[in-house]
C-alpha cells in the first residue's frame, strides 16, 4: 500500500502515480520512453530489455521497464565506471 493513499477514496491510476513518486510520473515506461530518458535508440533500448540486461516486466502482451529498476540499473553502470 502506498502511503497516504486511502483505498476508500478511489483507484485511479493516475492518482496512485501521483502519490507513488510525488511528481506525476510514472512508475511504468514503454521501450521509447525508457530509450528518451537514458538518451539511447528505441532499437538499443529493446534490444537491452529482450536480451535481459535491462530489466523489465511483462503485462499482458505489453512490455514495461519499472522506472526505479532503470534507474539502479543506470547508477550500477555509473559506479561500475568510475
Amino acid at each position: 500500500m502506498v502511503e497516504g493513499v486511502d483505498p476508500a477514496e478511489g483507484t485511479g491510476a493516475r492518482r496512485f502515480r501521483e502519490a507513488s513518486r510525488g511528481h506525476g510520473e510514472p512508475l511504468l515506461l514503454r521501450i521509447t520512453e525508457a530509450a528518451a530518458l537514458c538518451g539511447l535508440s528505441p532499437a538499443k533500448m529493446a534490444q537491452l530489455v529482450s536480451s535481459g540486461v535491462v530489466p523489465s516486466v511483462t503485462i499482458g502482451r505489453s512490455r514495461r521497464i519499472v522506472r526505479a529498476e532503470l534507474e539502479a540499473w543506470i547508477a550500477d553502470r555509473i559506479s561500475e565506471a568510475r
